[in-house]
Parts: C-alpha cells; structure tokens; sequence
C-alpha cells in the first residue's frame, strides 16, 4: 500500500479535502490497518464538511459528537423500551382489573346460588316433615278405623 500526498502550506479546501478523500480510499481497499477507522466515510464527510465551512478538524470534537450521539441513540432506545414496558404494565393492569371483577361478580353468583340452594333445602326438609306428618296423619287414621 503506497499513497503519495503533498502536503504543504496554505493549501486550499480542495486539495485538503482530496487529501482525505484518497485517505479514505486507500484505506478503504486496505481495511486491516489500524486508521482504517479514522478514515471511514463518516468522519471524511464530517471533516470535509468542517473544511467546507471554513472551521478547523478536530477530532476530539468528532469523537465527542459521535459519542452523544450514541448516547441519545442509547438513550432514546431505552425510552423506547421504557415506554413498551409501561404499556405492557397498562396491559397487565387491565387483564387483573378485569379478572378481579370477574372474580368479583362470579363470587356474587356463587353466593346467591348457595343461598338459593339454601332456601331449597330448607324447603325440601319442610316438605319431608310435611309427608311424615301427613303419613303419621294416615297411619293414625287406618288405626283408628
């Protein structure tokens, strides 16, 4: 890998930014170095864009840059996740409310049939005295004949 560069004094944006443009490129087709990440298309286009605008490349301010930007990208997936888990915990919430008042409203059920059952009992042991009184009633009038 050989790349000739002139570098000298007071160069003008072009010739600075075609300095990097054939960084890059030499990098790009040999990507098993160590700077081939300084000179990715990223970071060329931002410092192109610097040199452009007239404002010096520093890379600290790129690293600094991208860095927040992968913490709001971090950040903002995270809120992404916060806010699904919130709606699951809505979700959730709901299925237990409807499941309590299901519950609720089966247990009303559940006592007015024991009540029910109850009452019928209670009816059907007032018969069954009422049959036994009824035949000591029958037994005591075939006695009596």
């Amino acid at each position: 890998m050989e790349i000739r560069l002139k570098i000298e004094d007071n160069m003008n944006k072009a010739e600075e930014i075609d300095i990097l443009e054939k960084l890059r490129d030499t990098y790009t087709n040999h990507p098993d170095n160590y700077l081939a990440t300084l000179f990715s298309d990223k970071f060329v286009n931002w410092a192109s864009k610097r040199i452009r605008n007239d404002f010096p490349v520093d890379s600290m301010e790129y690293i600094k840059a991208h860095e927040q930007d992968d913490q709001k990208e971090k950040i903002n997936k995270l809120e992404e996740r916060l806010e699904e888990a919130q709606q699951g915990i809505i979700e959730i919430n709901e299925v237990a409310h409807n499941a309590t008042e299901s519950t609720r409203y089966y247990k009303e059920e559940q006592y007015k049939l024991e009540n029910i059952i109850n009452e019928k009992e209670i009816k059907i042991n007032e018969l069954k005295n009422c049959i036994i009184n009824l035949k000591a009633k029958l037994y005591d009038l075939l006695d009596n004949k």
